[in-house]
């Protein structure tokens, strides 16, 4: 394996089953409290490779503010997609304990891509100060439009590029 990839907040899991399957030299780790929308993907993965096992992911029960410390250092990248509820406010306060918690499962240089609404994600001068001062640099933020996400590797991602023309922000972070 050539680098470990967390996803937190998985959600149904589904972004890291893609994930694990078009990347096979990463180890994929799914991350989220709510073990009812895993168990589908998650039984996925322990069936044989011929129907559609895979060897290189896992889940984890937990929620962001409570990552088991076996994670620390490990991840080479981190993503966050479609962010809601305390994990959501925690991006965009920036709560201090969330983001200490990414920092503690990131090898130095991690990247951490953030995905979500634009409307959910107003970027001031004060919310990147907060980040540089917990020793984060923002490299990029920028709108992407529904029609990216079409082709994004999240049945979530998927939903919320039909309907209305909404536009999203791609946020990526360096630890």
């Amino acid at each position: 394996m050539t680098g470990i990839i967390l996803d937190i907040g998985t959600g149904d899991g589904e972004f890291v089953y893609q994930l694990a399957k078009a990347n096979p030299d990463r180890f994929i780790i799914g991350i989220d409290p709510n073990q009812k929308n895993l168990e589908k993907t998650s039984a996925r993965l322990y069936k044989k490779t011929a129907k559609g096992g895979l060897k290189n992911a896992l889940y984890v029960l937990a929620s962001i503010e409570d990552l088991p410390e076996e994670l620390n250092g490990l991840a080479n990248q981190i993503f966050i997609n479609f962010p809601w509820g305390s994990l959501l406010g925690g991006i965009t306060e920036p709560n201090e304990k969330i983001w200490k918690n990414l920092r503690r499962v990131s090898r130095p240089g991690a990247i951490i891509d953030i995905l979500l609404p634009a409307e959910q994600m107003p970027i001031s001068e004060e919310w990147r100060q907060r980040l540089v001062k917990g020793g984060f640099r923002v490299e990029r933020h920028e709108q992407i439009d529904a029609d990216h996400l079409k082709s994004y590797p999240s049945e979530w991602a998927k939903r919320l590029a039909f309907g209305r023309d909404r536009h999203f922000l791609h946020l990526r972070i360096i630890v």
